[in-house]
C-alpha cells in the first residue's frame, strides 16, 4: 500500500517507466509475513492486498494490470503448516483474492520444493515463477504471444 515499507521503493522505479515499457502483471509473495503484525491486524491481509492493487495499478495508469498472487505455502510444516493455526487464519482470506482484486490469480504452490519449514528453494521459485507465466498465457495475459 501507498506508505508501506517497501512501496516507493517498488513502484517509483515502475513509475518511471511509463509509456517507455509494456508492464505485464503485478507478481507478490505476501501473506504468511502478516503473522508478525498485531493480532488486531492481522484479519486484514485481503484489504491490504486489494489496496495494494488498486495503488500500483493507479501509480501505472494501468487499470487492468494482472494481479498473480501466491496461493499459501500448502507444503509448509510445523505451526506454519496450511492446517495449523498460522494456515487456518492466513489462507482463507489469501483465497479470496481472485474474487476481490479484478484480473487477478492465485499461483498453486503445491509440490514445489522447499529449503526449511515454508521458504521455497531457488528451484521452488523457478518453478512458482514458471506457474505464474503459464497462468499469464492461459488467462490471454501475456502481452508478448501473437
Amino acid at each position: 500500500m501507498k506508505g508501506g515499507l517497501y512501496y516507493s521503493t517498488i513502484v517509483d522505479p515502475a513509475k518511471e517507466l511509463k509509456g517507455k515499457v509494456t508492464f505485464g502483471a503485478i507478481f507478490t509473495m505476501l501473506g504468511i509475513t502478516d503473522r508478525h503484525l498485531p493480532t488486531s491486524q492481522q484479519g486484514g491481509l485481503a484489504d491490504r492486498m486489494v489496496s495494494i492493487a488498486a495503488d500500483i495499478r493507479a501509480d501505472l495508469d494501468e487499470p487492468n494490470l494482472p494481479m498473480l498472487n501466491s496461493d499459501y505455502e500448502v507444503e509448509a510444516t510445523g505451526s506454519l503448516a496450511v492446517t495449523g493455526p498460522i494456515g487456518m487464519k492466513f489462507r482463507p482470506q489469501i483465497l479470496t483474492l481472485p474474487t476481490r482484486i479484478p484480473n487477478s490469480v492465485l499461483i498453486p504452490t503445491d509440490k514445489l520444493e522447499l529449503q526449511d519449514d515454508h521458504h521455497f528453494t531457488m528451484q521452488g521459485h523457478k518453478d512458482w515463477a514458471d506457474r505464474g507465466l503459464q497462468l499469464m498465457v492461459d488467462k490471454g495475459w501475456f502481452p508478448w504471444t501473437k
